[in-house]
């Protein structure tokens, strides 16, 4: 599984009407919020 699908999934349990397109259009808007909501799914991974 790609690591955007992984993080699709973990995303929609707050998120379900989220969609991949959207996800990857919101990511690209901030750099900020990509780099910070991708170490928070990591974090959560590994727990």
């Amino acid at each position: 599984m790609e690591k955007i699908d992984e993080l699709l999934n973990y995303v929609r349990k707050t998120n379900p009407e989220m969609t991949k397109n959207k996800l990857l259009e919101e990511l690209f808007v901030s750099r900020c919020s990509s780099i910070g909501l991708f170490s928070i799914f990591e974090r959560n991974k590994i727990k």
